[in-house]
């Protein structure tokens, strides 16, 4: 048999373990840092559950929250947006001429029937919208309507000139 071929490279011993330890280190080195991949794997996988955990509550409470403002948006309850204002209490001078205004629409309307009918309306509605507190009476071919305002009743007949009885109200109602 020939000797080179079945024996192993003679290296002095002290070089070989050398290697060996140098070997060994690497090898433990990689298994170290392998280990410590899968830890920091399971401590970030960990992490992150917990993050989903602590969120979780969180979106419940956001969605929660949300619905609550919303609701409290479009129902307006009173205990946070208070009572919601009444009427508008109406100036004497204002209320007069709110009437007088109602008496000349009721007139104008009175009017345009009588141009389409050739007579006046049986009753006040059939002339079109009728004016809150707007009373309406026909006596043979004349007509009156009235409305009483401030504890005094306006009148306007067939025969007044409505522009007339309008006076400045117009210019009562347009300011503020």
């Amino acid at each position: 048999m020939s000797s080179g071929a079945s024996r192993p490279i003679s290296r002095d011993s002290a070089t070989s373990r050398d290697d060996r330890d140098e070997l060994r280190d690497a090898v433990r080195g990689v298994m170290d840092s392998k280990r410590q991949e899968a830890t920091d794997h399971k401590a970030a996988i960990a992490a992150a559950k917990q993050r989903e955990h602590r969120q979780a509550p969180m979106l419940v409470v956001l969605i929660a929250l949300t619905g609550t403002l919303a609701w409290a948006w479009i129902a307006r309850p009173a205990a946070i947006f208070g009572e919601p204002p009444g009427p508008a209490v109406l100036s004497p001078a204002r209320a007069e001429a709110q009437a007088r205004y109602a008496l000349f629409l009721s007139r104008a309307r009175i009017d345009a029937y009588r141009r389409a009918h050739g007579r006046n309306p049986s009753q006040l509605a059939d002339a079109g919208p009728v004016e809150d507190g707007v009373s309406y009476t026909v006596s043979g071919q004349g007509f009156v309507v009235e409305r009483t305002v401030n504890g005094r009743v306006l009148r306007l007949d067939h025969a007044a000139r409505p522009d007339s009885f309008l006076g400045g109200s117009l210019d009562i109602l347009h300011s503020r």
